[in-house]
């Protein structure tokens, strides 16, 4: 798939009916996944189901 990745992971979501999303995480702060933009930070925070991150 093409496109925003936050949203293509949403999108997927909802369109699986999935119940918890896992991924992955550089270890970046809140406040540093709000300023750059983590897709995880921003995954976390929208997802209508359970989301799981895992610090690499």
């Amino acid at each position: 798939m093409q496109g925003d990745p936050v949203r293509v992971i949403l999108d997927t979501a909802d369109t699986c009916d999935i119940d918890t999303i896992v991924m992955g995480n550089r270890g970046l702060s809140n406040l540093g996944g709000i300023v750059i933009g983590s897709v995880s930070h921003k995954v976390s925070y929208s997802a209508k189901c359970h989301v799981i991150t895992v610090r690499q």
